[in-house]
């Protein structure tokens, strides 16, 4: 019975997500240009802290998940200030679910 309350219950959340932040969902295959800024501490933080977006894309639950998702993957393990710079998109896989993909360079960037 767990089962069935479990499956309903993440097809109920993601009801809920599409019908009060639908609207705000990057679109499937469209290519938004733009920059993230983060730093990553000195302190051994385990999380990044984002400074600055845009990308042209409206803020949503999906975008923020994505920018967090690909900024702990992919950033430098010296503590600074980054820059990525380059494209965003979503694309809709064969089994109904998004992917994300971010094409661009990090750089570290001088802070005086």
């Amino acid at each position: 019975m767990k089962e069935i309350h479990d499956i309903y219950s993440i097809r109920k959340k993601q009801e809920v997500m599409r019908d009060t932040w639908g609207h705000l969902k990057p679109k499937n295959d469209e290519i938004y240009i733009g920059y993230i800024i983060f730093a990553v501490s000195c302190f051994n933080s385990s999380e990044s802290i984002i400074v600055d977006t845009y990308f042209g894309v409206p803020d949503s639950p999906w975008f923020y998940a994505d920018i967090i998702e690909y900024v702990e993957e992919n950033k430098p393990l010296k503590h600074g200030v980054y820059e990525f710079r380059g494209t965003y998109t979503v694309t809709k896989a064969e089994n109904n679910r998004n992917y994300y993909e971010f094409d661009g360079n990090i750089t570290k960037k001088v802070v005086v």
